[in-house]
């Protein structure tokens, strides 16, 4: 009875988590070259490139680029030296973090990365908005997910930066999910 009780309590918890913060993450992928490690390496103390796919103008392309930026440089373990759409050459080989805002159901993560996303196909979806969060090197995902919001109407509306930051808390784990049983390591340790 007290177990059953527990997991009532948890699952109530979990539904108002959701429900606050308006969010929901899916399609969370983490391919074998996944790691905290490699993360760490291609962004450590340099300037990791954003990839940012919109159906936006150019106005709000860089709107909406400055709120992705802000919202990944506010997660404390993450260790971008500089996420910057504009880097200025200290980026390590071709890694880069691809984004799309809008993403159609379909979009595969493997297009996210080549940037090779139709923007006619890009809007909401029943209301929502689709922020879909990639970790590429060249053409190929490393780790990806999905944030889905309520529609994003403004290039600064709140809900990109929601989106933004429970995918890549998803996409970009302190812990790698390749090898569970690893600790966490010293380095991302707050």
């Amino acid at each position: 009875m007290r177990a059953a009780i527990l997991s009532l309590c948890t699952l109530l918890l979990a539904a108002c988590a959701t429900a606050l913060n308006g969010v929901t993450v899916r399609n969370v992928q983490y391919y074998s070259l996944y790691s905290p490690e490699l993360l760490r390496y291609a962004a450590e103390g340099r300037d990791m490139p954003l990839r940012l796919i919109s159906n936006g103008s150019d106005a709000e392309i860089a709107g909406q680029t400055a709120m992705v930026e802000q919202a990944l440089h506010d997660i404390p373990w993450l260790p971008f030296g500089r996420l910057t759409a504009t880097p200025d050459g200290s980026e390590r080989g071709n890694f880069h973090i691809a984004v799309v805002i809008d993403a159609p159901v379909q979009v595969d993560d493997r297009a996210c990365c080549s940037g090779d996303v139709d923007r006619e196909t890009l809007g909401p979806i029943d209301g929502k908005s689709h922020v879909v969060i990639t970790f590429c090197n060249d053409d190929r995902p490393i780790s990806s997910a999905r944030g889905v919001v309520a529609a994003i109407t403004t290039p600064t509306a709140p809900q990109l930066g929601i989106a933004t930051t429970a995918a890549a808390n998803k996409a970009f784990p302190r812990v790698d999910p390749n090898r569970p049983n690893r600790s966490v390591p010293e380095f991302l340790v707050p």
